[in-house]
Formats: structure tokens, sequence, C-alpha cells
């Protein structure tokens, strides 16, 4: 089969599983309609943006576990607003409505029959970024020769498992560009992910898809990757929160990379959001599965409580510095990165942070070494 071949397949296996009362008759241009976010609100019910605008996942999973919102309810109005962002910015790699949805109706079973939530993530609708493997569906990172593979229980990431033990429900992937080494988000398969609020932009990279995704509100947190800004990134593009934890903290385990076994500049896992509340929530659960028993990638170093008091007292008593790169003597960020990072300065110090210009050793003569 071509390369081309491959991919409408899998494009129109997609479109498939996305249900026809949800597909929109008509989908706007990019020049008539820019801002996608705004577009959706247009063909929602009241009650579906409600759910998936006024809640952080914190307060939602407050919601779920008390009984106000059922997980059904909560993952249709996030598989319906899914489903128009697809069409309009082309974020979705895999769907998985049917079983996200299968799962919900099993956990409201489990509520009404304990009048308990079955774990700390009771009904939360988690999305995944493509190279997370999760049964039943393919991890293609965007290589048209990866499609067909599709992943078992064996497979599965080791921490899709765990989260869905804990309640996650998992009901899509995102788009990645081919191989993840990419700043904007375009491969063979699924094709181009455009920017949610300006879908004329790129959505960045490489967790493009699910920053589009977010920020079209058909995702309240998702997980990403990161070596080189492929999560800090796309959520500056899209207004989010994200974070790149330090090495060796998320566990990696059974979780797709282009380069296994590079470990110079590691790939590491991490939180995508809304608020920084929640980039807090899903990382401390996390650290509580104590993921070093099982990933011996993983440093034993629980989420440790006295730090982040200590960082509060830091930030209250504004003794917090920060340390300012401009450039590095090799590439110069162009005048409007420049002036970006100028009003962030700018920022800080009006808030009583101090800043220092920072002047590393050259990073040339470290490469050559």
């Amino acid at each position: 089969m071509a390369w081309q071949q491959a991919g409408r397949k899998k494009r129109e296996a997609i479109t498939a599983l996305l249900p026809e009362s949800w597909r929109l008759p008509r989908i706007p241009s990019a020049e008539d309609v820019p801002n996608g976010y705004e577009f959706s609100k247009t063909v929602l019910t009241e009650r579906e943006i409600h759910i998936t605008e006024k809640y952080t996942a914190r307060t939602l999973l407050q919601a779920l576990s008390s009984g106000s919102l059922s997980a059904v309810e909560t993952i249709n109005a996030f598989c319906h607003r899914a489903t128009i962002a697809h069409q309009l910015t082309n974020c979705l790699s895999e769907v998985m409505f049917v079983s996200a949805q299968n799962q919900a109706k099993e956990l409201d079973q489990y509520y009404q029959a304990h009048g308990k939530p079955i774990g700390p993530l009771h009904g939360l609708p988690i999305s995944l970024k493509d190279q997370f493997r999760v049964e039943g569906t393919d991890t293609s990172l965007g290589y048209v020769s990866w499609l067909g593979k599709t992943e078992t229980a064996e497979s599965e990431s080791w921490l899709v498992t765990k989260l869905r033990s804990l309640g996650a429900i998992f009901y899509c992937k995102t788009n990645v560009p081919t191989s993840l080494m990419a700043v904007e988000t375009n491969n063979n398969i699924i094709g181009y992910t455009a920017n949610a609020l300006d879908r004329r932009l790129s959505s960045g990279g490489s967790s493009g898809g699910e920053a589009s995704l977010l920020a079209m509100r058909g995702s309240i947190i998702g997980l990403g990757s990161d070596v080189g800004a492929s999560i800090r990134q796309p959520c500056a593009y899209s207004d989010l929160v994200g974070l790149k934890p330090s090495s060796g903290r998320m566990p990696y385990l059974r979780v797709a990379n282009s380069m296994e076994g590079q470990q110079i500049v590691p790939s590491v896992l991490g939180p995508m959001a809304h608020t920084i509340e929640d980039l807090r929530l899903l990382f401390k659960t996390v650290l509580q599965l104590e993921p070093w028993k099982e990933d011996p990638s993983c440093l034993p170093i629980p989420w440790q409580s006295s730090a982040e008091a200590e960082a509060h007292r830091r930030i209250a008593a504004k003794t917090l510095k920060f340390g300012v790169l401009r450039s590095d003597g090799v590439v110069r960020p162009h005048p409007p990165v420049l002036r970006a990072m100028d009003e962030a300065v700018a920022a800080l110090r009006a808030n009583g942070i101090h800043t220092i210009d920072w002047h590393p050793p050259p990073h040339t003569e470290a490469f050559q070494i």
C-alpha cells in the first residue's frame, strides 16, 4: 500500500469514529472563521459549555466525586467538543470515544453501588499525546510505516494503565509531527494541525495536537512530552500552561519514542492544562504511584511538600532570583522574541523578583568537547 493510501485510510477511519450527529455540516475556512474556540461554542449546548469550560480539573473531580456530575455526561461533553476541535484544527490521531463511554458507564454504576468514587481520578477525562501507547490503538508518531501495529494490554504505557486504575478516562490521542522532532505539527497521516485560537497559525510542536485540543476546550488536562520545548512552546502558542519536569521524574515505561536509548538530552513526560493548580494535581498524583518501583529510569523522589512550602515562602519574601540568557553566543533570538523576554523581565522586576543577566561558558566550546 502506498503511503498516500495508508494515510488516507487512517484519516477516513478517524472520521468514521466521530458520531454523525456531532459532525459539522460545513467546516468553515480558517480565513472566514479564524478562532475555532469561539466558533465551537455556537454548536454546543449550554450544558456542554458549562461542563467543558466552568471547571478546573480539580473542581471537576470534586463534582464527579460528589455525584453532582456523572462520568457519562462529562465524557460525552468532552468527546463532543473534541469532535468539533478535530474538524476545525485537525488535532486528533486516535479516537477512543466508545471505550471511554463504556468506562464512564462502569464508573457511574460503581458510584451508584458504593456511594463513593472508584479512585482519586474518578471520571476525569485525560487526553494523550500520540506517543502514549493505549490498548486497541495505533501509535504512529507520524510515521506511516508504524500504522497498523495495534497496541495490546502488554504494550500499553505503564502510566496509562495506572491512571486508568485510579478512574481516569482516556478518550483520544493527539497529533504530532513526524518523529516528534519539529516545532510545528504536520505529518503524512493526519496532516497539519492548526492553532485553535487562530487557525491561520501554527499550533506549535511537538505537542501541537494536544495544545489545540486543550485550547478548544476539548480537553481539561492532558499529557505531553518535552525535549526542547515540545510542551512549553505549544502551550505558549495557545494560552495554556505546561510543565517540563526534570529528567527521571515521570515514568516513560512503554511510551513510544523516535530515538530509543538517547539519554544525553532525554525526553520527559509532563502535564498540560489550563491552570497551574491542575499541573500540580496530575504531577503529584503520578508521584504518589511511586513509579520508580516499576520504571528504573525514575528517581525515587516523592512529592516534596517542604520544598513546595519553601518556594512559597521565597515568593512571599520576594527573594527569588531568575537568570536571564538572551544569547548563547551562537544563536541570537529574533527582535520580537527579545522584546517578549524584556517584557517578562520587566514584569518580574515589577513584582519584586530579582533578575540577573547570565553569561554561561561558551556553548560552542562545550559542544566541540
